[in-house]
């Protein structure tokens, strides 16, 4: 954000996002914005003695930083201190976690820290009350429990439940569930079950009612975690009086029934038509109120931009559908934007005071809260045509449209006043909410003291498997709402705030609500807490502070502009550049360039030191920049030198320093001469040519006859662009162009040279390739990596791959049919494709080609990687394969695997010395060590064939039937667990729409074992089983119309999959010593488990990419931590 007044309006400060912690700030900023908890923070007091080190203090560092918060020091504060105390490492700060689960750890961790932290559960622990109620004697068990937030269902497809409100959540969740039939309850009084009702009531209210909506779910259709977005209204004033009943005694019940029709869609959450919903006039009943007021969803910038296109095409407007897609389109989109707003603004104005001369009066908001990121506003236009770039033609064009341009900039660009008058109008609508609520608190305490008004709303945006948090939290000073996004403040006004939290769209929605429980006997609820007066912080907090302010004045007394505390306290990291050496200096940002000089200056072995000096140097352009003469006794941080390079500049004894010119720029400038091979610049030999900002092109071009020492005559300057290029006007003005920039010089012709060299040049490319007659060692004589591309061809990328071919053999002296190309490396793809140009090939400049000795392959064919698999042992655990690599093989995609088996059985048998028979075996795709699908008789290049691909072929005792698409051959085994033996391997041919007792059927004629016993697992990782795990796998009825075996719960869906089937009526042994060393188990918490044939839990397996937990970690004094 770049407007310091629109930062100004708004009172408070943001958090530092210092790599994925936006949930954590909204937390920190709603419990900073809670007076009640940041008063009991205050009131804990640091004893180095008894909490350690401050760094490692949990309260300490949150009262620091709230402290920080508070006093204003600095623009924005980062929580690089408080992660610290986390114990949390830099790789921690990236990974972003949900927010209820971080407000729950780190109140225990403020609890854990000190036992006198009583404070968090006075203001957010309540009570469930858990009860089972006979349904004959009336008799009920009662237990409580203690909750730190009211979870609430959203939605629940696989029950049908859909709570379109927070009131109906509450009320749904007080619901008791009917224990009957097999589920009856044991009563102890009858001593027998009987049908009784198990629920819970809210036994005790906390102080601050945190409601958890739980919008993350998983889709057991697609295997998937998924985030809700569907809509939940909920109240600015709960009444809670009425549920704190039993289910039954809640008056005026909302009714639960559900369109079945929603449900229909099971992979996308079906969106509502959105309509606001705000708190209106006091009402008999104490639900939310609907108003009827449309207000457009809150889209994406990009379905915005969609959505224009479309209404503008509808409507004939050609000319706005131009200027999208082009260097216009980011004003275009903020004017209509721009004017949309001031509609809804009017309008809204309309409906509320009913006169349409207060609603011309009333300003449209600053386009800045539109969008996801912030607008720069400035006092020039923001796109600025360059007349240097432009011909006269274009430039006379654009003339026309200056005085239209600059009113379409000045709409846009002037919003200061706007944003003043937009922040009024937000009060105002604060004011009149501040109102309503008070007279539906008035109301609600005639029902009792249980009355809570919701003051933050900490929302995500984005998927379940990411997105981004931010807070509306509502001023307990001044009863504004305030947008905290990490580090930016805004206002926001409170009827916006329906459309932006409670869901139905994908732009966001309300995740965690903060109520507080309002005090009685108030003329108004408005404001609560009073003012915070810096004297309430901690004394040791203070003095910190005062010493980070003194710490602050002196930084920016020197020059430096700090944005945070750690601008102040992270080192300074220089590189230092000389001869071809480079040295990176570490040092504290307090250090002084003159002690910097000095260390500089001996790391390098500087002897004369009268005649050098320090200076900015730019590495890329070899240039020396600014220097540091009357600045040597200021600090590394108030020069701004973190992260610049410095070099060391050299003079004569008699010599004075050459002042610096801050005006001065230098360009590279070519002469055009003949023969030119390239125009890089190891081709072209530019000189640098240095002149004023200020100056014209025709000065350039003197300079650069002097620089070359030309003869007198006409000349002109060029700057390309790709295949074209601009002949410059000498009268033009250099500005506006960078450093080190390119231009090129030549006499002045009829036709230019420069413009037929670009022309050319555009379309001449470089490949780099070997020579296949010679070896390459990988490494020189002297040790250095050796080149495997040494030669080099250069061509027009508009030529085909044959001549391309031709030429390569040309310089290498080898016949066309003899060689083989690759793209990239040894391990190319091969090209087989000689009728396609070189460029539209993907061959730029740079390329390597790598050539082979050999007969090249046709397109269509694949050169494959062939060998023979042997069997595995059929007993063995584990299946591992054995292979007899044969060699490369050419296989045409286009064919069926029966068209060339033949061929490849007689190519194999002579390569092996294993006589093949082409009907007894098949061809299998093998990774690494293991067979994976086998090939059907069917084109490869339909079935994912690619350029060498490895390919297994695997003998059969049997003729071998090729499978259809739907047909899945698999392993079946069964284990005996009376006796812990495995069978042998057996092979199956099932369907993928095949059902388990399809199956059941067959595996009872080959095992017999009765159908109905039989119970299955799949094995996924056969590499690495091992029988023991049986015990810990999810065993599957078979016999079962009700799934498809390609489908949940086996998903039986690729060649080779291990099916162990066992007899239900069996019950497993228990394991000797010796039978343990055998399997080869390794001694653990789950050996009891495996000797007994008990399973204590799943065996924990590995996996990759998974969610790391949430830890924060109270660090304990050193005599706290008692020895073991």
């Amino acid at each position: 954000m770049t407007s310091n007044s629109y930062k100004i309006d708004a009172p408070y400060l943001g958090l530092q996002n210092i790599g994925a912690t936006c949930y954590m700030n909204s937390v920190l900023q709603t419990l900073f914005m809670t007076p009640e908890f940041r008063r009991g923070l205050y009131l804990w007091k640091y004893e180095h003695s008894i909490h350690g080190e401050e760094i490692d203090s949990i309260p300490f560092q949150l009262q620091k930083l709230y402290g920080r918060l508070q006093t204003k020091i600095f623009e924005y504060i980062d929580t690089r201190d408080l992660t610290k105390s986390f114990q949390w490492d830099i790789h921690q700060a990236f990974q972003q976690h949900d927010i209820q689960e971080f407000i729950r750890i780190l109140f225990d961790a403020i609890e854990q820290s000190d036992q006198n932290c009583n404070f968090v559960k006075e203001l957010y622990e309540g009570t469930y009350l858990h009860y089972t109620k006979c349904l004959k004697c009336n008799y009920e068990s009662q237990r409580q429990e203690i909750f730190m937030d009211y979870t609430v269902i959203l939605k629940d497809k696989w029950s049908k439940v859909y709570n379109n409100s927070l009131e109906l959540a509450i009320q749904r969740s007080l619901k008791p569930e009917k224990l009957d039939g097999a589920n009856q309850y044991f009563c102890e009084s009858c001593q027998a079950k009987q049908d009784a009702h198990r629920g819970q009531q809210i036994y005790k209210l906390p102080s601050i009612l945190n409601v958890h909506i739980n919008r993350f779910a998983f889709d057991y259709v697609m295997m998937r975690r998924e985030k809700l977005d569907d809509k939940m209204a909920f109240p600015f004033v709960l009444n809670m009086n009425n549920y704190i009943k039993t289910y039954d005694e809640i008056p005026n019940k909302l009714p639960e029934e559900t369109d079945p029709s929603y449900f229909e869609e099971l992979v996308q959450p079906k969106k509502q038509q959105f309509k606001t919903t705000t708190v209106g006039k006091v009402q008999t009943s104490q639900h939310t109120v609907k108003t009827t007021k449309s207000v457009r969803p809150n889209q994406g910038l990009k379905d915005f931009i969609k959505q224009q296109k479309k209404v503008a095409k509808q409507q004939g407007n050609t000319d706005v559908i131009e200027t999208f897609g082009t260097i216009q389109e980011d004003e275009q989109i903020q004017q209509i934007i721009h004017q949309q707003i001031q509609d809804d603004i009017k309008q809204t104005q309309q409906q509320i005071k009913g006169t349409q001369n207060q609603a011309n009066d009333i300003p449209p908001p600053p386009p800045l809260p539109v969008f996801e990121h912030d607008l720069e506003y400035q006092n020039a236009p923001k796109v600025q045509i360059q007349q240097d770039t432009k011909s006269q033609n274009d430039q006379q064009k654009d003339d026309k449209n200056d005085v239209k341009d600059k009113q379409q900039s000045q709409q846009i660009l002037d919003t200061t006043e706007e944003r003043k008058k937009y922040v009024e109008l937000v009060k105002q609508k604060c004011q009149e909410s501040i109102q309503e609520q008070d007279n539906q608190i008035r109301q609600y305490l005639k029902d009792g003291p249980n009355v809570y008004q919701l003051y933050s709303i900490l929302n995500h945006s984005g998927g379940a498997m990411g997105g981004h948090y931010f807070a509306f939290i509502r001023s307990h000073e001044d009863g504004q709402w305030y947008c905290f996004n990490d580090s930016s403040v805004t206002y926001i006004n409170p009827d916006d705030i329906p459309m932006k939290t409670f869901g139905g769209h994908s732009g966001g929605s309300a995740y965690m609500l903060f109520y507080r429980k309002v005090e009685p006997n108030q003329e108004s609820w408005g404001t609560w807490g009073g003012q915070f007066q810096e004297n309430e912080l901690p004394e040791y907090v203070q003095l910190k502070l005062q010493e980070e302010k003194i710490q602050l004045e002196e930084y920016r007394q020197q020059g430096g502009e700090a944005e945070d505390l750690f601008a102040l306290q992270k080192p300074i990291t220089i590189k230092a550049h000389y001869k071809l050496e480079v040295k990176t200096f570490t040092l504290e940002n307090s250090t002084s360039f003159l002690n910097f000089r000095q260390l500089v200056l001996d790391h390098f072995q500087i002897k004369d030191r009268d005649n050098c000096r320090i200076r900015i140097y730019n590495p890329y352009t070899d240039q020396f920049q600014d220097t540091f003469e009357g600045k040597e006794m200021r600090t590394l941080a108030a020069l701004k030198l973190q992260n610049r390079c410095v070099s060391i500049e050299f003079k004569q004894q008699n010599e004075e320093w050459k002042p610096y010119n801050e005006q001065a720029i230098t360009f590279r400038v070519a002469l055009y001469r003949d023969n030119l091979e390239a125009l890089d610049e190891k081709s072209l030999q530019p000189k640098k040519i240095t002149i004023n900002k200020n100056d014209f092109v025709h000065e350039l071009i003197e300079a650069t006859k002097k620089a070359y020492k030309l003869e007198e005559g006409e000349y002109q300057l060029l700057k390309r662009n790709g295949e074209f290029g601009e002949i410059l006007s000498s009268d033009k003005p250099i500005e506006g162009y960078y450093e080190n920039s390119f231009f090129y010089i030549e006499l002045k012709t009829e036709k230019s040279n420069w413009l037929r060299e670009f022309e050319i040049d555009e379309h001449r490319i470089t490949i780099k390739f070997n020579d296949p007659t010679k070896s390459v060692q990988g490494y020189s004589q002297e040790g250095q990596p050796e080149d495997l591309y040494p030669l080099v061809c250069t061509i027009d990328n508009r030529a085909t791959m044959m001549e391309l071919k031709e030429k390569l053999c040309q310089q290498i002296g080898i016949s066309s049919k003899n060689l083989i190309m690759r793209r990239g490396g040894r391990a190319g793809l091969e090209l087989k494709d000689m009728t396609i140009e070189v460029g539209l090939n993907h061959f730029v400049r740079g390329s390597s080609i790598h050539l082979d000795i050999g007969t090249p392959l046709h397109l269509g064919e694949y050169r494959c990687i062939i060998s023979i698999a042997s069997a595995p042992n059929l007993y063995e655990d584990r299946n591992f394969y054995q292979f007899q690599e044969l060699g490369e093989y050419s296989i045409p995609g286009d064919k069926p695997i029966s068209q060339f088996v033949n061929d490849l059985a007689i190519w194999a048998s002579e390569k092996s010395g294993i006589q093949l028979d082409p009907k007894h075996i098949r061809l299998r795709e093998r990774i690494a060590d293991r067979l994976n699908k086998v090939y059907r008789d069917k084109p490869l290049k339909e079935q994912g064939i690619v350029e060498m691909r490895m390919i297994a072929i695997e003998q059969l005792q049997d003729e071998w039937q090729h499978l259809t698409s739907k047909d899945v051959f698999i392993h079946a085994r069964f284990w005996d667990q009376e006796k812990w033996d495995l069978s042998e391997r057996n092979e199956f041919v099932v369907s993928r729409n095949q059902s388990g007792a399809d199956l059941a059927e067959q595996f009872t004629t080959v095992f017999g074992i009765k159908a109905e016993n039989i119970e299955v697992c799949r094995i996924v990782a056969i590499h690495r089983f091992n029988r023991y795990e049986l015990l810990n796998q999810e065993w599957i009825p078979l016999k079962n119309d009700d799934y498809l075996l390609g489908s949940q719960p086996l998903f039986i869906t690729n060649d080779g999959q291990v099916i162990i089937l066992r007899d239900s009526s069996q019950q497993p042994r228990e394991l000797t010593n010796e039978e343990i060393k055998q399997f080869g188990i390794i001694q653990s918490n789950y050996t009891k488990s495996i000797k007994t044939g008990i399973s204590k839990g799943p065996i924990k397996t590995r996996f990759f990419n998974e969610e790391k937990a949430l830890v924060i970690t109270v660090k304990k004094k050193a005599e706290e931590v008692k020895p073991e």
